[in-house]
């Protein structure tokens, strides 16, 4: 929590809130390091958030002459730990399939919009908020989604709408496929033992040569 701005709420005090609260009530909403909404789009995603009723936990970064603008934003965490409304960069996708979590996606620009379908369409672990246009990423904001639009996404997930208990289902055992492919005996921690032995190789060639 030190990358970016200085947080305006402590980490500890963040970590305090969010185990005092109950499994699956509360919404992360981040949209990664990269993406700076203009302010009305900033306003539409409060308005939504606030309007559902639900508790969230929003990590915004304001920009250098907006810091105030910013700071304002961020104190809106303390109104919400399993679930994720975010831009669906692949790290973010990763770390949500790892914990369990379900999401709501929001595409902004590359690769992302094709992790979106991945995780509504081919995984089930997922619902969308509006976003389905294919950005650069100078574009991001221009098209604006209302809160109208967040809001409902935020209620179908928060609430078990429509297909989320099977979801959750889904997201459980995604969640221990991950944990048994990071084990000892499975490809993910085999890959990468290969991939440590062939560095000390190259390492002990280029020494040795």
């Amino acid at each position: 929590m030190e990358r970016g701005h200085k947080n305006v709420v402590d980490e500890q005090e963040c970590l305090s809130w969010l185990n005092s609260k109950k499994p699956n009530l509360v919404l992360n909403v981040c949209f990664g390091s990269g993406c700076r909404f203009p302010n009305e789009q900033l306003m539409e995603i409060a308005y939504g958030l606030e309007a559902s009723g639900h508790q969230f936990i929003w990590v915004v970064l304001g920009k250098d002459d907006e810091k105030e603008k910013g700071r304002e934003k961020e104190r809106e965490k303390e109104r919400g730990r399993e679930r994720f409304l975010n831009h669906y960069g692949w790290n973010l996708v990763l770390e949500s399939v790892r914990v369990g979590a379900l999401m709501i996606t929001w595409p902004l620009y590359a690769k992302q919009l094709y992790n979106k379908k991945l995780v509504t369409h081919v995984l089930g672990i997922g619902v969308e908020v509006g976003a389905k246009d294919w950005n650069l990423w100078l574009d991001i904001g221009k098209k604006m989604i209302r809160s109208e639009s967040v809001e409902k996404g935020v209620r179908r997930l928060m609430d078990d709408g429509d297909g989320v208990v099977e979801m959750r289902q889904k997201a459980k055992q995604l969640r221990e496929k991950a944990k048994r492919a990071v084990g000892e005996s499975w490809s993910s921690y085999r890959n990468l033992t290969i991939l440590i032995e062939e560095i000390k190789k190259l390492r002990d060639h280029r020494v040795g040569g």
